[in-house]
Order: structure tokens, then sequence, then C-alpha cells
């Protein structure tokens, strides 16, 4: 191609579309479903842990969705006073078809399963943090943060050894 001939398409591109030439470096998006329910008390204690990963990683390409999949438990006007209590800013739908269930085969709230947009690829499943042992017992101090770790890694460029970790809550009924 001649100068002017790329001078006069340069010209005609969108500024966006110049800028998008040059994201190779930036990692692809990352989306994470957070199964939840309103009820589980496990789903309203890991609220904090979501919304500091929320706000520090929104930047960084990193989606948040919050998936409700009870019928039964989950209105709009439910979600909405979830969000409004615990202040979550992401969105919150229902999943009352269990589209998202099935697909990532989860069976528990709160259950993560972050996925690669580009490639499609779960590069986590499981547990938020390890702030619970079972149902019912809390740990009294937080010592692994599942799913802030495996962002970090991810954005670091540094591969993790945990791939996936046995979620802890309320069963997900088919």
């Amino acid at each position: 191609m001649n100068k002017p001939l790329i001078s006069l398409i340069l010209l005609f591109l969108p500024l966006s579309s110049l800028l998008s030439f040059h994201k190779t470096d930036k990692r692809e998006e990352l989306t994470v479903y957070v199964f939840l329910s309103e009820t589980c008390p496990i789903c309203q204690s890991i609220t904090t842990e979501l919304k500091q990963i929320d706000t520090r990683f929104r930047g960084e390409g990193v989606k948040l969705v919050g998936l409700f999949p009870s019928p039964k438990i989950s209105t709009e006007e439910s979600r909405k006073k979830f969000a409004k209590k615990y202040q979550l800013s992401f969105p919150l739908l229902s999943d009352s078809s269990h589209t998202f269930t099935q697909k990532y085969q989860a069976t528990i709230t709160p259950e993560v399963v972050v996925v690669n947009d580009v490639s499609g690829e779960i590069i986590y499943r499981g547990l938020v943090d390890n702030s619970f042992a079972s149902v019912g017992k809390r740990r009294r101090v937080v010592s692994e943060h599942y799913l802030l770790d495996i962002l970090q890694h991810y954005y670091a460029g540094t591969p993790s050894t945990i791939t996936s970790t046995q979620p802890v809550g309320c069963i997900i009924q088919q």
C-alpha cells in the first residue's frame, strides 16, 4: 500500500479502532460467574470479598456476574434488595432456567466459575475463600482467598497451582 492511501484510511478510522491495534499485550477478559442465593448465609458473608474483587479488577477486564438459580426464592425484587443490602454493583441475574447452572455444572451456592471470554476455558471453579470449613462451621481466620489469588496470578502471567476447590454452601435444587 502506498502512504497516501494509508493516510486516507487512518483519517476515517475511529480513534478507538486505532487504539485497539495496540492492545496486544492486554490479557483477555474474564467473567466470574458467582452462583448465589439470597437466603444462604455463606453467600451473604462473601459479599464483602466479592465487592473488593469487583472494585479491584473491573478495570483489568474482569466482569463479575451474580447468578441466582432458585426460581422459588429469587425474584427481581429479592435480587434488588440483596444488591442494595450488600452494596453490590455488578449484575445480579436470574438463572431460573438453569442455563448457566447446567453449562458450568454448578451445584452449590456460593460457587464461582472463572471463564476466559476469548477461549471459553474455565480457569477456576469453586470457593471464593476458605471462610467456611463446612456448612455452619465458619473459620475464625480466612487464610485462603482463592478467587483473588486466581485473578492475581492470571494478570501477572504466572500459572496458579489451584484450578478448583470444593464449594461449601447450599445445594442448588435442579
